[in-house]
């Protein structure tokens, strides 16, 4: 039996300035001194699939939350171990002594945020089904120079769901309201998947309150999803964990089935950003990959990267879609590069 990976002996990331990106007509590929260094990618059939393959493929249909009587894992849940760490999706971790849990009035909902640490502020986003607290990991140690307020997007986590569509803009609204509420002028977002896309958002609208954006393991349209990919182990282990979490975090456990419908109509109608309009974004970007994303090809996130105004890519070696629970250690490190540089 092969040995396990523990992420120790990891090879750094990959850097890559995104002038070293080809136009999209070249299929995002890298020239120049980067080239060498990119890890060889076949280029696959796009279909219209992936994110929405969560849902259709009867992945995330088929993940009912598990009963809230303590039967059922902890809200940590178990951890998935694989023969490599892109194959692993280790246990959701717990915050930081220290952080504190409340709730935020912002428009028509009230969502709830954790709050650690004094500086420059960084507000977290996550990903799709998740809550804030795969980004444990990160707060613990970023708190030690930074203001982190992590918030759990509507509907997900500890906070409630309305009714009515989700949106990326109602998402952006959202962070808005509770910088307002916390009298921030301008932060730092640090966005997951749904949590990057988000930060896109804000980044195109609220220019004015983003001092800078990383975004590991966003798309910018559906042309960059990869068919079939809600259903690696990954995403199935990530699937039922997110509905046992849910029946244990949320005060409407029940509403579980109405956010999977939801997520389903959002992920199939959005996000539909143009290299045009992204080119608006000003603020100092590092767009972050997953070598092993199960979800995102590799040649959309350098796309990403090239059209955001000087933007720059990070590759991280022997992670997927969850590098953040995957090598916390280099993850954060990434995330501290970018907040040094902006």
């Amino acid at each position: 039996m092969p040995p396990r990976y523990d992420g120790s002996d990891m090879a750094p990331p990959m850097e890559y300035d995104a002038r070293n990106v080809a136009t999209e007509g070249q299929a995002g590929r890298l020239t120049g001194p980067a080239a060498s260094r990119v890890p060889v990618v076949q280029p696959r059939r796009r279909l219209l699939l992936s994110r929405r393959s969560l849902i259709a493929t009867g992945v995330v249909l088929s993940a009912s939350p598990a009963p809230s009587n303590g039967s059922g894992p902890s809200v940590s849940g178990k951890a998935l171990r694989g023969e490599a760490p892109w194959l692993s999706l280790p246990a959701t971790p717990d915050m930081p002594p220290g952080a504190v849990s409340r709730t935020v009035r912002t428009g028509d909902v009230s969502v709830a945020i954790w709050e650690i640490g004094r500086g420059p502020p960084v507000v977290m986003l996550h990903g799709g089904m998740a809550s804030s607290r795969y980004w444990a990991n990160q707060i613990a140690d970023l708190s030690s120079d930074y203001k982190i307020v992590a918030i759990d997007t509507r509907g997900h986590g500890r906070s409630v769901l309305l009714p009515g569509p989700l949106s990326y803009a109602r998402y952006a609204d959202d962070v808005m309201g509770v910088m307002d509420d916390l009298s921030i002028d301008r932060a730092h977002i640090v966005g997951w998947s749904d949590g990057a896309i988000t930060g896109l958002q804000v980044a195109l609208v609220h220019p004015q309150r983003v001092r800078s954006l990383f975004a590991f393991g966003a798309n910018f349209d559906h042309s960059g999803l990869i068919a079939g990919g809600g259903e690696a182990p990954t995403f199935l282990e990530f699937a039922r964990r997110s509905a046992a979490e849910y029946a244990r975090l949320n005060p409407h456990p029940s509403n579980w089935g109405q956010l999977r419908e939801k997520l389903r109509a959002l992920w199939i109608s959005e996000p539909h950003y143009t290299r045009a309009g992204l080119a608006n974004i000003q603020c100092r970007t590092t767009v972050c990959a997953g070598q092993h994303d199960e979800i995102i090809h590799l040649e959309h996130a350098q796309k990403l990267a090239a059209y955001v105004n000087e933007a720059r890519l990070e590759v991280i070696d022997s992670v997927s879609h969850f590098g953040m629970l995957q090598a916390p250690r280099s993850f954060t490190d990434r995330i501290r590069h970018h907040l040094g540089r902006s």
